[in-house]
C-alpha cells in the first residue's frame, strides 16, 4: 500500500537502550568454538548487545525519552491527541500497556490510544498510523513510541536460545509528529505477507501456555515448566529473512522512489532495520548503491527490533550529519512477514542523542 501525506512534519526523534553490554563471543562460548564464533560475528556484525536493568520495562524507556522530548520541545502533554505504542514485549496483556503510558506521561483523557503488537517494522508502521490520524483530523500532534526488551525474554546469561540471545538487544524510540503547513511530503509503502508467518514464529507458545495453566491448576510448578518461559521459543529462518529483504523490500523501496519522484542521487542514505550486517550488504548490492549508503550502526547494540531505526538516527554521528544533507529512505521488515518503508526529509527534525539506562 502506497500513501503520501502533506503538511505533516516529523518534529523530533529520541531513542534509548541499555548501559549494560554483553559480549557476543562470551554468550556463544558455551555452544560454539572460536572459529564458529568468529564466523558468526563476521556474518551478523554484532560484537555486543545492550540490556536495560531488569527493573525497567520497554514502556519505562519510552515514557522517559518521550517525557524529556516533550519538555525540550516545549510541548504540553495536553497538546498530544494521539499516543501509539508498538511492541512485542508489552508490560501487561490487560490493560494494554499504552494506558499506563498515557497516565505516566500526563496525557489528556481525550487522547486517542492504540497499542500495536508488531516487530521490526513497527516504528514505520506506527509513524504511518500517526500520520493517517493527523491527516484525518483526529489531532494536530501525535506521539509514537516503540521498542522491545528481548534481553528480558531471553534472560541472556541463562538463555537456552543462545543464538537468539547473541542477536537481540534492548531498545526503544519515540517520534513526535505534528501538523505543519508546508512540511515536506512524507511517502510510505507498506505490505503484509501472512503467507510467510512461519519465518519468524513462536510455534509452540500455545502448547507451553497450556502446560503452564495445567500446572497452576494442579498446584505444581515444576522447574522444567518454568524454564520453558525463560525464552520465547521463537524460531527464526535467517535465510528466508534475507530472501524477503531482497525479493520484497528492495522492489518496494524502488516503487516508493518511483512514486515520490526521487532518484538515488537525491537521497542522503537508505536507513534500514539493523537485521544484521550481511543482510544490509546484500540489500546494498541488489539495490545497486554503495554499501556506505546503507550504514550498519548496531555493532555494539544488537538487533533492537522496532527501535533500530531510531537508534541508528540517535546513536550515529555520521548518520546525523548525512540526513541533514538530503532526504532519507527508512525501511524496516520483520515478523509477519511485514515490510514498511518511508521517504522523509529530516533536515528540520530534531534528532536527540540516544540515552542509556
Amino acid at each position: 500500500m502506497q500513501k503520501s501525506f502533506d503538511d505533516i512534519a516529523i518534529r523530533s526523534v529520541a531513542a534509548a537502550s541499555g548501559k549494560k553490554q554483553h559480549d557476543v563471543a562470551a554468550l556463544c562460548s558455551s555452544f560454539l568454538d572460536e572459529r564458529h564464533i568468529a564466523r558468526l560475528i563476521k556474518t551478523l556484525g554484532f560484537k555486543k548487545v545492550r540490556e536495560i536493568p531488569l527493573s525497567m520495562t520497554c514502556a519505562d524507556m519510552c515514557v522517559h525519552i518521550a517525557a524529556d522530548m516533550l519538555k525540550n520541545e516545549g510541548i504540553s502533554p495536553d497538546e498530544i491527541g494521539v499516543l501509539i505504542f508498538v511492541s512485542q514485549t508489552n508490560d501487561t496483556l490487560a490493560p494494554a500497556t499504552v494506558f499506563t503510558m498515557q497516565h505516566a506521561l500526563g496525557l489528556s483523557s481525550d487522547c486517542y490510544l492504540n497499542n500495536l503488537i508488531n516487530g521490526c517494522a513497527g516504528s514505520v508502521h506506527g509513524i504511518f498510523e500517526g500520520c493517517a490520524l493527523i491527516a484525518a483530523g483526529v489531532c494536530d500532534k501525535a506521539l509514537i513510541c516503540f521498542g522491545d526488551t528481548y534481553c528480558k525474554v531471553h534472560t541472556l546469561e541463562e538463555s537456552t536460545q543462545k543464538a537468539n540471545a547473541a542477536l537481540f538487544g534492548d531498545g526503544a524510540g519515540a517520534v513526535l509528529l505534528e501538523r505543519k503547513k508546508g512540511a515536506p511530503r512524507l511517502f510510505f509503502n507498506l505490505s503484509s505477507h501472512g503467507e510467510l508467518s512461519q519465518v519468524i514464529c513462536d510455534h509452540k507458545f500455545s502448547e507451553r501456555l497450556e502446560r503452564l495453566q495445567t500446572a497452576v491448576k494442579e498446584g505444581v510448578l515444576a522447574p522444567e515448566i518454568l524454564a520453558e518461559f525463560k525464552d520465547t521459543g521463537i524460531n527464526i529462518d535467517g535465510t528466508a529473512i534475507a530472501s524477503f529483504a531482497i525479493d520484497t523490500v528492495i522492489p518496494e523501496i524502488r516503487s516508493l522512489m518511483t512514486a515520490s519522484g526521487f532518484a538515488d542521487n537525491d537521497l542522503s542514505l537508505y536507513l534500514l532495520h539493523q537485521a544484521n550486517k550481511t543482510v544490509l550488504k546484500a540489500v546494498a548490492l541488489n539495490l545497486g548503491v554503495p554499501v556506505e549508503k546503507i550504514p550498519f550502526t548496531s555493532e555494539n547494540t544488537g538487533n533492537t527490533s522496532s527501535a533500530s531505526l531510531a537508534l541508528s538516527l540517535c546513536e550515529s554521528e555520521s548518520v546525523k550529519q548525512e540526513i541533514k544533507k538530503a532526504p532519507v529512505v527508512m525501511s524496516a521488515f520483520g515478523v509477519g512477514m511485514h515490510a514498511a518503508s518511508m521517504l522523509a526529509d529530516l533536515r528540520d527534525t530534531h534528532i536527540y542523542d540516544a540515552v542509556y539506562f
